[in-house]
C-alpha cells in the first residue's frame, strides 16, 4: 500500500467513527498545523451528522487557504444547497469543482443536473446525465449516481444493471451498510412501489424532454390523461408548456386541437390563442376569444373577454369596433381601465374632447400615469400649455421615467421656459 492509500484510508470518515475523527481534526486546527484538507475532513464529518451550516462554514476556510481545492467547492455547494436550498450559489461551487478538476466529478454532475430537472432546464440536465453516464469509473458512488440517472429517465434495464454494479462494489469497498441499504430502499420505492400513472409519466416526461420520441412521449400523456382524470390537467399544461416555451407555435396550437378534439379544456384555448398572438394572427385570436367568450369558458387572463377583444381590435387600428367593446364593459363593469382604453380610441378618431373626458374618468377610478399621460399630450397637441403642464406633473408624482420627462421638455419647450426644459431632458436621457 502506498503512502498516499495510506493517508487516505487514516482520514476515511465514516458515520460511525465520526467523532472520534473530529476530535483528531480539532487537535490539528488548535496546534496550529490544520490545512486545507483539515478543513474539508471537518466538513465531510459536519455533513455526515447533517450540520450543514458549520459544513459550510469550514468548507469556506478549506477555500480560503487552497482556492485550488476542488473537493471544498463541491463541499461548499453541497452544505449551500443543504441549508437553503441556494441552488444558484450551489451551482457556482459545483461549476468551480469540476473546472479545478474534481477527480469525481461525476458527483458534482449529478447535482447539476438534479438542480437543473427541479428548475424546469432539462435540455441542460439531460446533457449533464450524458457527460455522467459517458464517465467510466468503477466504485460504489458511481453507479448509485448511475442508477438514480438512469432512474429519472426510466431506463429501467440500466439502473438494475448500475444498481447490482453498486451493491457489488459497495461490499468489496467495504462501505457502510446504511449506505447499501438506502440504495435499496430508494430502488424498491421508485420503481416497485409507485403506481401506474407515476411510472407512465416520468416516461412521457422522459421521452418528451429528451427528445428521444417526441412524439411517443406526446401519445402517452393524451393516453394517461385519458385515463387518469384527476391528473388531466398536470398532462395537458406540460405538453402545451413545452412546446410553447420552445416558441414552437404551430406545434402547440396542433396539440391544443388534439386536446379540443376530446375536451374542451380552457388552458388548450388560452395556450392556442398566444400562440396565433405570437405568429401575428390576430383574426384568430379574436376567434378563439369569442368562441370562449359564447360558450362561457373561463381564462387565466386578469381582464374581461370584452378587454381583451377591444385591444385586440385597437392594434389592427380598427378603433370604431375597439371602442365598441369598452363601451360594453363600461356598462357591465366600470373601472379604470376600459375607460383608459376608450379614452385611447377616442384618440384614435381624432375626438380629443371626448378622449380627455375618457382619461379623466379613469383617473377618478385609480391614480395613472399613463392616463395623465395622454391628457398632457392632447393638451400640448392643443397648445392648452397650462393644463398640460399640471397634467405631466401629477404623472410624474407617480412615475418618474424618460417618456414624461421628455414630455414635460417639450412643454416647457413650448412656454419659453429652455434652462427648465434642458434639465428635463437631461433627466430623461439619464433614465434611457
Amino acid at each position: 500500500m502506498s503512502e498516499t492509500e495510506k493517508k487516505n484510508k487514516e482520514i476515511e470518515i465514516t458515520f460511525l467513527n465520526g467523532v472520534w475523527m473530529w476530535f483528531k481534526l480539532q487537535k490539528q486546527i488548535h496546534s496550529g498545523k490544520a490545512t486545507a484538507e483539515t478543513y474539508v475532513h471537518l466538513t465531510e464529518v459536519y455533513l455526515n451528522y447533517f450540520m450543514h451550516k458549520l459544513a459550510f462554514k469550514n468548507a469556506k476556510k478549506a477555500i480560503q487557504l487552497d482556492k485550488t481545492n476542488p473537493d471544498a467547492y463541491y463541499l461548499a455547494g453541497y452544505s449551500k444547497s443543504c441549508i437553503k436550498n441556494d441552488s444558484l450559489v450551489a451551482k457556482k461551487y459545483y461549476r468551480k469543482a469540476i473546472k479545478l478538476g474534481m477527480k469525481q466529478k461525476y458527483i458534482p454532475l449529478t447535482m447539476l443536473a438534479l438542480i437543473a430537472t427541479l428548475e424546469g432546464d432539462f435540455e441542460k440536465a439531460f446533457d449533464y446525465k450524458k457527460q455522467v453516464l459517458s464517465i467510466n469509473e468503477e466504485n460504489s458512488i458511481f453507479y448509485f449516481m448511475c442508477t438514480y440517472l438512469y432512474v429519472q429517465s426510466y431506463a429501467l434495464k440500466e439502473a438494475l444493471e448500475c444498481f447490482f454494479k453498486a451493491i457489488k462494489y459497495s461490499i468489496t469497498e467495504h462501505k457502510c451498510p446504511l449506505q447499501v441499504i438506502f440504495g435499496i430502499t430508494y430502488f424498491l420505492l421508485v420503481n416497485f412501489i409507485v403506481d401506474y400513472f407515476y411510472k407512465n409519466y416520468c416516461k412521457a416526461y422522459y421521452l418528451l424532454f429528451s427528445g428521444e420520441s417526441r412524439e411517443e412521449g406526446e401519445k402517452l400523456f393524451l393516453e394517461i390523461a385519458e385515463k387518469h382524470k384527476k391528473y388531466k390537467e398536470c398532462c395537458y399544461n406540460t405538453l402545451l408548456e413545452y412546446y410553447y416555451e420552445k416558441d414552437d407555435y404551430k406545434k402547440c396550437i396542433d396539440i391544443a386541437n388534439k386536446i379540443l378534439i376530446k375536451d374542451k379544456y380552457w388552458n388548450a384555448y388560452e395556450y392556442k390563442k398566444h400562440c396565433y398572438m405570437a405568429l401575428g394572427e390576430k383574426d384568430k385570436v379574436i376567434e378563439i376569444i369569442k368562441t370562449m367568450q359564447k360558450n362561457d369558458i373561463k381564462t387565466t387572463e386578469d381582464e374581461d373577454y370584452n378587454i381583451q377583444l377591444g385591444k385586440i381590435y385597437f392594434e389592427k387600428e380598427n378603433f370604431s369596433k375597439a371602442l365598441n367593446y369598452f363601451n360594453k364593459q363600461i356598462i357591465s363593469s366600470p373601472s379604470a381601465h376600459p375607460f383608459l382604453y376608450k379614452g385611447m380610441c377616442l384618440e384614435g378618431l381624432s375626438d380629443y374632447e371626448n378622449a380627455i373626458k375618457a382619461y379623466n374618468t379613469s383617473l377618478d377610478y385609480e391614480k395613472s400615469d399613463l392616463a395623465y399621460y395622454r391628457v398632457a399630450n392632447l393638451y400640448y397637441l392643443e397648445k392648452d400649455y397650462h393644463k398640460a403642464l399640471e397634467n405631466i406633473n401629477n404623472g410624474l408624482l407617480l412615475n418618474k421615467d424618460s417618456y414624461n420627462y421628455n414630455l414635460k421638455g417639450d412643454i416647457l419647450t413650448a412656454m419659453l421656459r429652455i434652462k427648465e426644459a434642458r434639465l428635463c431632458y437631461k433627466k430623461a436621457e439619464m433614465l434611457g
